[in-house]
Parts: C-alpha cells; structure tokens; sequence
C-alpha cells in the first residue's frame, strides 16, 4: 500500500527546516549580532575557531558549541508573535557580549549560522500539547505502578503479619483463646 507524502507533518517540515539551515553559510559572531538585516525569530549555530583547551576537540569542525532558538518577547506564552522584532539579532547579541565578559575567550573566535523562521505557532502549539499530554500519561502510568507496587507490597506485609499473629494466637493456651475470642451466643 501507498503512504502518501505529507509534507505539513512535524517531521518533514523539520527536515526541510534542517536542509535549509545546513546550506547557510557560516559568518562572524560578531558581524551578525550587529546586522540589522537579521531580523525575526529564528534558530542559530555557534562554532569556536579559537585555541581554548576546554573546546579544542570541536575546533574548527563541523559540530557547533551552542545551538538554540530565539524568539520574541511573549512567544512562549502563546501570545502574538511579532516577526519583525529582531529576536534572532538579540539572541546573538547576547551571546556575544556573554563571551566578551569572559577572559579566556574572545568573540572573533567565534562564527555563527542563522536562519530567521516564520513562527508555525499552530504546529508548535499541538507538538508541544501533545508533548504535555504525552509526560502527564506517562506520569500517570509511572505513579499507577508507583502505587500498584505500594498495594501489593502492603498486602504482603498485611499477610505475613496475620500468619504471624495466627501463629501467636495457636500458640496461646486454649483458655486464653477462648477468652480473647469467646464462642458467640447461639440466636
């Protein structure tokens, strides 16, 4: 049988997101965190170029150091996204001024990638509803365990307790028996 292609599911728009990313080009930190053509939402790579021994096993190659998001004020809240908002340009202003601050590393070390995105609020929306409602199933079905485990093991401690008071009580002379449990009356 034939699947058709549904090129809106999460997976291949993501794939066509990863592509597109792929094919940027990779330019100074420091030189797109001033861009003012770097406007919008977006996602970035940062890649070190530099000889901190800390960083040294990715120097150079393909694997960035940092990779993330930026997102406008309110974007995480579900309320209106505006595009032209330079959260990517912030994000990787950020970024360059947090590795500024530091003394043994130095922002020309570093280049980045970025790709300004349209916000598929919707989509993320229900990915990430479906993520929630996944952990809250998931949750309860680790606390039913949790609890089924807490009941059988409380029913075993209740058992070996009552053949131990059993095996105290046959071992009470015949008359105490009697006396803690006396034959019931006869209607």
């Amino acid at each position: 049988m034939t699947t058709l292609y549904d090129p809106l599911t999460y997976d291949n728009l993501m794939a066509g997101l990863a592509l597109h990313f792929q094919q940027r080009v990779r330019r100074p930190l420091a030189t797109a965190a001033e861009d003012v053509e770097v406007k919008g939402p977006g996602i970035y790579a940062l890649f070190y170029s530099g000889n901190f021994d800390a960083y040294a096993e990715i120097v150079g190659g393909a694997c960035p150091i940092n990779v993330g998001k930026a997102v406008p004020p309110g974007s995480r809240k579900g309320s209106g996204v505006d595009a032209s908002q330079p959260a990517l340009r912030r994000r990787l202003r950020e970024h360059a001024k947090s590795i500024d601050a530091t003394e043994n590393l130095r922002v020309a070390d570093f280049t980045c990638k970025h790709l300004a995105v349209v916000p598929v609020r919707r989509l993320e929306g229900d990915v990430e509803l479906a993520g929630h409602e996944r952990e809250r199933v998931e949750q309860d079905l680790e606390r039913a365990k949790r609890d089924t485990a807490k009941a059988k093991a409380e029913v075993r401690r209740l058992e070996l307790r009552n053949r131990e008071l059993e095996e105290q009580f046959e071992s009470l002379p015949f008359r105490v028996q009697q006396h803690l449990y006396p034959p019931k009356p006869r209607p």
